[in-house]
């Protein structure tokens, strides 16, 4: 009998320890050789039946710049079912995709350089997804030298030479363009918003008293309901562009409500605080925007902006500026004098209870010697990752918990891909993956390490409504022979999965992780 317990006490053991490893479903592709060994997911939509389709992109290994566009069509079981290439060319771009009733539609920049057309067109490449053969229709077209090229970083941080910003709201309703458009002695942009079906809904000109080099914008949200855009952006004021005048900010941000019927404006005064920009989010019939800002104006940052804006009438709910504690910034670095510097957002969230989840990551770039054969030299960029922030404000804007989760990663542009993390909401839980050789557990603290780029494992750490903090291991590089890319990684925060690529060399894997 007491065999028999003891048997039943390992087994329950064994179910436990199960349950708790494998909260994250895994499913993996075959590994297969690559057309590259640079690449980036650069899109990722789903079907209604969980199929996915992903749109990477290859880099030159010498020059580093993008080749070649790729898309995937991959089934439940992640078998590749069909793909297509496109070559990437200097005046053709893809600056989105989606898939909607059994298609897969890719919405392309082509500038046509002729003498006498010297125009952009917007297209729509559409596909069969069991047969990826893409048709080409032209949706608008507009003078080229009536755009102003911009540079659009998208959410892998991919730089994207552009004139235009493109969205598509999370339903997949609504296409949204915002043009930055020449117009003497007036900033300008110019919205066009459309149907998935691509029908227009409307066209807009938001133009303001100033020139266009003292307004900078910031991004744009969609209204999946209606296609209302917002419009954030950052004034500068007394015909300059410095940051600070007489101590104090020379700037504040505008937020711009447009639909096809009018246009709101709400001006958002940062105080005595230095905001550089802000991430907008839009669930709930909520409008909240959440930054990180100094209070001299300079990398070292002392805490976290928050804004809570009724998305209807376009006025401020609350405002609050968390400052950084003490005790934070002890069980940061054992140094409350020694602020986070170069914190870069990483994704905001709000929960069901209209809490906002604000996750940052300390980064910067150095350049640092590189010597060769006969005494030659030149400089290489090293990328550090550095400590992780979280916490979590209520809606009034009151800080409810931070936590420090303490890393530090380096790395040269060629491993970059494989360094940061990726975050995905799940009720009240914010779950983290993220790359590390050695995990250390401390009573107050944990902490990241890393040696070989190619030699880590890909953790989940979770943090729950209360901000206590668990981990586990989700995939050992001494059981999967391939290192998962988080920096380019993609999630879906209606499905709550993640899509990561796998790689070594020119082996590539694609990994679906659910929660």
């Amino acid at each position: 009998m007491k065999l028999q317990l003891l048997t039943l006490l390992i087994l329950v053991n064994i179910f436990t320890s199960y349950a708790q490893n494998n909260s994250v479903e895994i499913k993996k592709s075959e590994i297969f050789k690559d057309k590259g060994r640079d690449s980036r997911i650069l899109f990722y939509d789903n079907d209604s039946e969980g199929r996915i389709v992903l749109t990477r992109l290859f880099y030159d290994e010498l020059d580093q710049l993008p080749k070649l566009y790729v898309v995937e069509y991959y089934n439940t079981d992640l078998k590749l079912v069909s793909s297509a290439s496109i070559k990437v060319e200097k005046r053709r771009k893809i600056k989105e995709m989606f898939v909607k009733d059994k298609k897969v539609y890719l919405i392309e920049s082509f500038y046509d350089n002729s003498s006498n057309v010297n125009q952009i067109h917007y297209n729509i490449l559409s596909s069969n997804k069991n047969k990826l053969e893409f048709t080409s229709k032209n949706l608008f077209s507009i003078p080229r030298e009536n755009i102003v090229p911009t540079h659009i970083l998208n959410e892998n941080n991919i730089d994207l030479p552009s004139g235009t910003e493109v969205n598509i709201s999370d339903n997949k309703n609504y296409i949204s363009f915002v043009f930055d458009v020449n117009v003497e002695k007036k900033a300008t942009h110019l919205i066009k918003v459309y149907t998935t079906d691509f029908q227009e809904v409307y066209e807009h000109s938001l133009a303001l008293e100033t020139k266009d080099k003292f307004f900078e914008y910031n991004s744009s949200i969609l209204n999946e309901n209606n296609g209302t855009i917002y419009i954030l952006g950052k004034l500068f004021h007394n015909n300059s562009l410095k940051e600070k005048k007489n101590g104090k900010p020379n700037y504040s941000f505008q937020l711009y409500k447009i639909d096809e019927n009018s246009e709101e404006k709400l001006s958002l005064k940062t105080e005595d605080k230095f905001i550089s920009s802000l991430e907008m989010l839009l669930k709930n019939d909520q409008l909240v925007l959440a930054g990180v800002y100094s209070e001299k104006n300079n990398e070292k940052v002392s805490g976290i902006a928050y804004f809570n804006i009724d998305p209807n009438k376009l006025n401020l709910k609350a405002n609050t500026y968390n400052k950084f504690s003490t005790e934070f910034l002890v069980n940061k670095n054992e140094n409350p004098n020694r602020d986070f510097e170069n914190l870069l957002l990483k994704g905001i969230y709000l929960t069901d209870k209209n809490d906002l989840i604000f996750t940052a990551e300390e980064f910067c770039f150095i350049e640092a010697p590189n010597y060769g054969p006969n005494r030659t030299s030149n400089t290489r960029n090293i990328y550090h990752f550095n400590n992780i922030i979280c916490a979590k404000i209520d809606a009034s804007g009151e800080m409810k918990w931070w936590r420090n989760i303490y890393k530090r990663q380096s790395t040269s542009r060629k491993d970059y891909h494989f360094f940061s993390f990726l975050t995905l909401l799940k009720n009240e839980e914010i779950n983290l993956f993220v790359n590390a050789r050695e995990f250390d557990d401390f009573e107050e603290r944990i902490e990241l390490k890393s040696t070989n780029p190619k030699r880590m494992n890909l953790y989940k750490i979770a943090l729950n409504a209360q901000g206590e903090l668990n981990y586990q291991t989700i995939l050992d590089e001494d059981i999967t022979p391939l290192c998962t890319k988080p920096l380019s990684g993609v999630t879906d925060k209606d499905v709550k999965t993640i899509i990561l690529e796998g790689s070594k060399r020119l082996k590539t894997q694609i990994i679906k992780l659910s929660l």
